[in-house]
């Protein structure tokens, strides 16, 4: 069972583990099959994504929530095979809620503060933080990852989601992606934290480190990603990066 006295390599077992028992177990047909006969039974367009959540506790008191949508390469979803799933881990302690997605080669987590700015920075009237956690993924799938220069094992990272912008660390050695914050599109001159004018910062350092020609590719993607999330109290940030580029 998940706690949170665990360290990381007793989480990462942890969760795969039970994700072991998933793979070998009949729940994912039985929920793939239950989801098509309700996407059936509702008459949902067969173009519709029409998200929908499973909770389920497993015999090790592991509390888990699947996500099932239509495939998002196809255009229809038209048999039991054609569907997308994620699933999710969480548990609770004196600091809130912590989610865990476990993916081939990565654990991403997220904790209590970051869907607490999430519910601030997008204006949501939710008062359940569960229900605010699947809310977010529902909505914010696939991020793109930036990662910043690697130092004693960890490297700060921003993340491109739909709805704006996730903040955090990766853990080499454990390959945990730990999101801590997020910061809205929708809000961009909303009032900065000092975690996010650190990560905003760090990623400005990073884009000076670059080279304009040789990383042209990462550095236009860095600058670009700068551009859409610094608000307007912060963009001499940016303006001084490629100051400071310039002269190099």
């Amino acid at each position: 069972m998940l706690v949170s006295t665990m360290n990381h390599q007793e989480i990462t077992k942890e969760i795969l583990k039970e994700q072991e028992i998933f793979n070998y177990s009949t729940t994912m047909l039985r929920l793939t099959l239950e989801y098509f006969d309700e996407r059936k039974k509702k008459k949902i367009k067969k173009e519709d994504e029409y998200p929908r959540y499973y909770d389920i506790k497993t015999k090790a008191k592991n509390k888990w929530f699947i996500l099932l949508t239509k495939e998002r390469t196809l255009e229809k979803y038209i048999s039991p095979l054609d569907y997308n799933i994620r699933l999710f881990t969480y548990y609770y302690s004196e600091k809130g809620i912590r989610v865990f997605e476990f993916l081939p080669e990565e654990i991403v987590v997220h904790n209590q503060h970051f869907f607490s700015r999430y519910r601030e920075r997008m204006n949501l009237n939710i008062l359940n933080i569960l229900d605010v956690v699947k809310l977010y993924y529902k909505i914010n799938s696939d991020p793109k990852y930036s990662l910043m220069a690697e130092e004693d094992g960890r490297s700060k990272f921003i993340a491109i989601v739909t709805d704006g912008f996730a903040m955090g660390e990766y853990i080499v050695e454990d390959n945990w992606y730990i999101n801590k914050t997020f910061l809205a599109k929708s809000a961009p001159n909303s009032k900065l934290s000092s975690v996010e004018k650190l990560m905003i910062s760090s990623l400005a350092d990073y884009l000076i480190t670059l080279d304009k020609i040789k990383d042209i590719e990462r550095y236009e993607e860095v600058s670009k990603l700068l551009l859409s999330m610094v608000p307007g109290d912060y963009k001499d940030l940016l303006k001084e990066a490629h100051d400071r580029v310039g002269e190099d």
